[in-house]
């Protein structure tokens, strides 16, 4: 599963954007992360309130689990020393550090305690999961306006050749007719 989604947001062959490109793709990693941190939430919330199905649930979700590991790992290794930074400040200084921490516990012995209420669960993950979203909505708003700005310096440099393509032509046409 997860070799298929390896296949990132590609600059191509374009050089402008290889400085983005990190930043784009961290931002592809938490946004991922976030999706998969929503669904195991929601399935431990379920297990919360309703009581029941508690290890077929956790046991169907725990490849959720996994996933979003790996869309951990994959994030230390890909995002810059900021991006790291600044998402291990996210994880272990927010409500973040306290839902990993169960959801570990929890998927290590498959039952319940008495940790959590649903509600409890759903106002601490939520908080998590949204610290989160705030960093991956902060690095996408910052790849957007470093993007607006390679866009804005090329159609500038654009402007500037077709001048000088005009001048030079120009230049040409002058230097043929004044020699004839």
């Amino acid at each position: 599963f997860r070799l298929n989604t390896l296949n990132v947001v590609t600059p191509g062959n374009d050089v402008f954007l290889k400085t983005v490109y990190n930043d784009m793709t961290s931002q592809k990693i938490l946004s991922e992360m976030i999706t998969y941190l929503g669904i195991i939430n929601a399935n431990v919330y379920n297990i919360f309130y309703s009581k029941q199905y508690v290890a077929q649930t956790l046991y169907g979700t725990l490849g959720s689990f996994e996933v979003y590991n790996s869309y951990e790992k994959e994030l230390l290794q890909k995002a810059s020393r900021g991006i790291r930074s600044q998402y291990e400040n996210v994880r272990n200084n927010t409500e973040l550090k306290p839902t990993i921490s169960y959801l570990n516990q929890l998927f290590q012995t498959f039952k319940l305690d008495s940790t959590y209420t649903h509600t409890q669960w759903a106002d601490i993950s939520l908080k998590g999961t949204n610290h989160l979203r705030n960093l991956q909505m902060n690095l996408l708003h910052n790849v957007e306006v470093r993007v607006d700005d390679i866009y804005h310096k090329e159609q500038k440099a654009k402007t500037t050749t077709l001048v000088f393509l005009i001048i030079a032509l120009v230049l040409v046409i002058a230097i043929v007719l004044y020699t004839i």
